[in-house]
């Protein structure tokens, strides 16, 4: 469907499956950019629904639609849609999700003012009415923030290895732009493989981080993540699989998945675990072993994997005690001093509505049911957290302060 021969600056790649309903609403957000130099890669896994006359119907010439003849993995299916882009620039969004109008005129600024190879920033938050918690429909929460910093790669590798910081405004491709130039770097590096992790957001994002030097973020949202019915984001991601990852990491200590019990003990399987081994994957798939300098910190016996493991015990997949209990058996059969008093499940998060501040009072982040806003659905979402960074980009304080008399709940704090 694109006719053009001239090459794009930006490739928007929407990864689907049989998410029409979704899907037609995310589309749009890209085509109404104000600065509409790119192409739009719709890769459709193979989706039984009418994804494809959802997409057709548009009539854009800046759509490219693609379909797998059958299901592919998920790293598998963004591969496919890579190879079809022809932008200077690529950036990955979910067919939930939306651009911001001016996030390429934005990017563009922010990239002309910096010489940025790797761009990234905190995506706000819609919660479709079709989420299946009802706290999170109609949930918007942004970040506010106002220009850019310039982030060393090398000190957020070693804090992510560490398992010091999490993954958010880490340098994705997942809401996230990524110059051609480092998807180059990183295939020549994995045999001509960007996306070659379970899951490929974030083996994207150390793999950027290994191939780049620094990045920029931006401290204003360019893009919405939308929470809705029926993410991919789990698919592929099977015990066999994560199995197999852990192996590369036991293999690299001249150990094996075996010996190393607290890898095949199922009652640990969990988010921290498959951390373990996404991070172990990607530095190994890019050829850097773990005595180089330019490797972080990784763990290289299993009492460092059985302490990243502890650090996570809301990501895990069997009942507290049982977790609980297998930690202190490896604990003990490792010779580690553990206080079982210091091994407790963190209670569940409570979802507030409201506005929180840094230390000097400024506003940082709203929350809030958009549902009394007359918000229903991602459309007006775009148009809602649009209204309010452009208002507070000229007057933070309005943003508060108009918010407030519609939805007085806001003053409370009190739950969604």
């Amino acid at each position: 469907m694109l006719n053009s021969a001239a090459m794009p600056t930006f490739s928007v790649i929407i990864p689907t499956r049989n998410r029409a309903r979704t899907l037609r609403e995310a589309i749009p957000t890209v085509l109404a950019q104000t600065d509409g130099d790119l192409e739009v890669i719709v890769q459709d896994n193979a989706s039984p629904d009418d994804t494809r006359a959802v997409v057709l119907s548009f009539d854009d010439p800046r759509i490219v639609y693609r379909r797998s003849d059958h299901p592919l993995s998920m790293h598998d299916n963004w591969a496919a849609a890579l190879e079809a882009a022809r932008g200077e620039w690529i950036i990955v969004i979910g067919d939930d999700d939306a651009l911001l109008p001016d996030a390429c005129a934005q990017a563009k600024k922010i990239i002309a003012a910096t010489g940025a190879r790797l761009l990234t920033w905190v995506a706000a938050v819609y919660g479709w009415p079709c989420h299946d918690a009802p706290e999170f429909r109609n949930m918007v929460q942004v970040l506010l923030g106002d220009g850019w910093e310039e982030i060393s790669c090398r000190q957020v590798l070693e804090e992510l290895y560490t398992r010091r910081r999490g993954w958010i405004g880490a340098p994705s491709i997942y809401h996230g732009f990524v110059h051609r130039s480092v998807i180059d770097t990183a295939r020549g590096r994995a045999g001509g493989r960007y996306f070659f992790d379970l899951q490929p957001d974030i083996g994207a994002t150390l793999t950027n981080l290994f191939c780049a030097k620094e990045y920029v973020k931006s401290l204003e949202p360019l893009s919405i993540a939308g929470w809705s019915r029926g993410s991919n984001g789990g698919r592929g991601q099977t015990p066999e699989a994560m199995r197999a990852m852990l192996k590369r990491l036991a293999a690299e200590a001249g150990q094996t998945i075996e010996s190393w019990t607290v890898l095949s003990d199922t009652r640990l399987a969990g988010m921290e675990t498959m951390m373990l081994g996404t991070l172990a994957n990607v530095r190994i798939t890019l050829g850097i072993s773990a005595d180089s300098d330019a490797a972080p910190p990784v763990p290289a016996d299993e009492r460092s994997v059985l302490r990243c493991v502890m650090r996570d015990p809301g990501g895990i997949s069997v009942p507290f005690d049982e977790w609980k209990q297998a930690i202190l058996e490896h604990a003990e059969r490792l010779e580690m001093e553990i206080d079982p008093a210091t091994l407790v499940l963190p209670p569940a998060p409570r979802h507030h509505a409201g506005f929180s501040a840094d230390g000097e009072g400024y506003l940082r982040q709203i929350r809030l049911d958009a549902g009394r806003l007359g918000c229903n659905s991602l459309g007006d979402a775009v148009q809602r957290i649009a209204a309010i960074l452009r208002n507070y980009r000229v007057n933070p304080a309005a943003v508060r302060s108009s918010l407030w008399p519609v939805d007085p709940v806001l003053r409370r704090g009190q739950c969604l």
